[in-house]
């Protein structure tokens, strides 16, 4: 349901800034204020629609490696910003400076009205009409209907802004709002049972009881993966042998209680 911000006062009208939100249990919706049903449509002068957020990104890639983590995601933190995982505090930088600065493309993005995440790999249908379903390879916000999207969307300009999700390299596209989503098979779990798909990342510990860091999966699980850098932390802690023999014998020994030989 479209809400409306007052932009100008009139008499009797509520203050400026106030935001109006339809009744649903009345014929189309209308709103209403001091005794009064009306129709924000109807005063263009003084209402205008609010226009909510369709979505929010949550991830952005970059075509680069920083060893020894082979890391290239940017997630948004709780101040809006975006940070380099799993290096946190190495600085934060805001949507448009990855975006117009830097090559980092939109990874992972949320639809806010009801919550479903889409990422790059997940299978979506993009055409309702004959059930066509592909693989989202990009996303793209359109600025050129001409140019951004396929030529059976570019008719529409209310697709101009809109973020698109690109399907099977751009065979298809579908607009976030519209897109569904079907659910993957993981590749693997990790040893904390977490499961992991395709295109998402995870921490692994290797032979020499080191920790690292993977964002490009294969189909083969690595021996020792975990969700989260604690807890491959936590398994090398409490698994990696840091005694000799003769030490764990001493240790054993000094714990031993002593006892005395009496001679008679």
């Amino acid at each position: 349901m479209k809400k409306y911000r007052l932009i100008k006062k009139y008499p009797g009208s509520p203050e400026l800034g106030y935001i109006s939100k339809p009744h649903i249990d009345v014929p189309d919706n209308a709103h209403y204020w001091n005794h009064t049903w009306f129709y924000p449509t109807d005063y263009p002068e003084y209402w205008e629609e609010v226009k909510e957020p369709e979505y929010e990104i949550l991830e952005l890639i970059q075509d680069f490696k920083c060893q020894p983590y082979n890391t290239n995601i940017w997630k948004l933190q709780s101040d809006g910003k975006y940070t380099l995982v799993p290096l946190l505090g190495h600085g934060t930088f805001t949507l448009m400076q990855l975006l117009v600065n830097s090559n980092a493309k939109i990874h992972q993005v949320k639809r806010l009205s009801d919550n479903t995440i889409f990422t790059i790999g997940d299978i979506v249908e993009y055409n309702a009409s004959v059930s066509s379903k592909g693989i989202i390879d990009g996303f793209k916000i359109c600025k050129n209907i001409n140019k951004d999207i396929v030529a059976s969307l570019s008719n529409d300009p209310t697709n101009i802004g809109k973020l698109f999700l690109c399907v099977d390299n751009n065979k298809g596209n579908i607009r976030i709002d519209k897109a569904v989503k079907f659910s993957k098979v993981p590749l693997f779990t990790t040893e904390d049972g977490v499961d992991i798909y395709e295109n998402g990342h995870y921490y692994f510990v290797n032979s020499k009881w080191e920790y690292g860091y993977s964002s490009v999966l294969k189909s083969v699980k690595p021996t020792l993966a975990f969700s989260t850098i604690e807890k491959a932390q936590e398994y090398i802690e409490m698994n990696e042998p840091k005694f000799s023999k003769n030490k764990v014998i001493e240790i054993i020994d000094d714990t031993l209680p002593k006892t005395e030989t009496i001679l008679f």
